[in-house]
């Protein structure tokens, strides 16, 4: 009996210093797929408990750097604090179908934009700036309570008409507000300042996002996108 209770406390310490010692890369495993899509790591150092890597993302024209420090919580959660590009904590757990759930609470990151939307030219934005109240996002829900300022909103011409002068229209500032609508989140997107105008909405969900806006511009008169 006393060799088979010295065999399970090995086994434990052996668990437990083998769960404590798993590398960074493991942390960033738990992402979702849907996450994983857009964004890509790099130099991933440390442990899973506390470490750093660098992302990059095809919407961002800079090197973002991440640090983290978690814990686990029960019954299956991993609690982390977030540093540096994206400042606040999140929780990682099994969700439906074992794919995982990310929750999330007063989160905030600033960082240069670049937004690829289909039929739509490429918005460059100089600074963006978001604050999330509150996420949760698995396979069968994004539910999102956040805000995002844009400064300094590029958007070229060309793709909209031929022959212009003028190359592009800059807006001064661009609000957008999400609120939950059931399993999804829908988004008002409004600008500020004068010239150029916009206004639109977009609904995100983890299958699809949609959305619709309009343009009013000085050189080519009110234009519509969606996708």
């Amino acid at each position: 009996m006393r060799r088979v209770l010295l065999a399970v406390v090995l086994v434990g310490v052996v668990v437990a210093i083998t769960v404590w010692r798993l590398p960074a890369s493991f942390a960033l495993a738990w992402l979702p797929p849907a996450v994983g899509a857009h964004l890509s790591v790099h130099s991933a150092t440390g442990t899973l408990w506390r470490g750093e890597a660098e992302l990059t993302s095809p919407w961002v024209p800079a090197t973002l750097r991440l640090t983290w420090r978690c814990q686990l919580e029960a019954p299956v959660r991993l609690a982390c604090a977030l540093g540096d590009a994206l400042r606040g904590d999140i929780r990682l757990s099994p969700g439906p179908g074992g794919q995982p759930r990310v929750e999330a609470e007063s989160l905030a990151a600033t960082l240069p934009l670049q937004v690829q939307l289909a039929g739509a030219p490429r918005l460059s934005i100089d600074r963006l700036h978001m604050e999330i109240n509150a996420l949760r996002f698995d396979r069968t829900q994004l539910v999102l309570n956040a805000s995002a300022t844009a400064t300094n909103v590029l958007m070229p011409l060309a793709p909209l008409a031929r022959g212009l002068v003028v190359s592009a229209e800059r807006l001064r500032e661009v609000v957008a507000e999400c609120a939950p609508d059931g399993a999804s989140t829908r988004c008002q997107i409004a600008s500020r300042g004068d010239g150029a105008t916009l206004r639109g909405r977009v609904e995100l969900s983890p299958q699809r996002t949609r959305g619709e806006i309009d343009l009013n511009l000085p050189r080519l008169g009110r234009q519509r996108l969606a996708w």
